[in-house]
């Protein structure tokens, strides 16, 4: 059944919709950040930071531990907000999408996104941006570094001797 309540249409094609993304992009920042700490890092993150040169394929190349931690916000947001199941089922598939399109190092300048830019940056120097859709929680927590300024997208290579920390 179609909602009639919460707001009818707007909310199902517009609030919810926002709303998961507000939600899962604060969540990731602050989950992806958190995998980066001394004591995770190792043991669950690394694996993922082994792809420098970021790949479709390697936006899935992760411990399992990282993904089901990186996951949650998805779910747990329908726990606590309504959403219809069609428009989480796009969502879901938008979250996919997202994750290769981050990791294909095509990039496309718009404004406060974390596209593959930032992405790539964030496999290359490992602290910085941790966002997921945005670059809201990297600039408020001081992680955020501007991807063209810095390789590929400066138009130096990549450094292939750096080691995976």
């Amino acid at each position: 059944d179609l909602p009639t309540t919460y707001g009818g249409w707007f909310y199902l094609l517009v609030g919810s919709p926002v709303m998961f993304v507000a939600f899962s992009d604060t969540c990731v920042y602050w989950i992806h950040r958190m995998l980066h700490h001394r004591l995770l890092y190792a043991p669950v993150h690394k694996l993922h930071h082994r792809y420098k040169q970021t790949t479709p394929f390697s936006a899935f190349a992760f411990h399992p531990l990282d993904g089901w931690l990186q996951g949650c916000p998805y779910h747990i947001f329908v726990f606590l907000f309504p959403m219809h199941h069609v428009t989480y089922f796009v969502a879901l598939a938008a979250v996919g999408l997202w994750t290769i399109n981050i990791h294909d190092r095509v990039t496309f300048k718009l404004p406060f996104v974390n596209g593959a830019a930032h992405h790539t940056v964030h496999h290359t120097d490992f602290n910085y941006n941790y966002g997921q859709y945005f670059v809201f929680w990297d600039m408020f927590g001081g992680s955020f570094r501007d991807p063209f300024k810095y390789a590929p997208y400066n138009g130096k290579p990549i450094e292939k001797s750096r080691k995976v920390r």
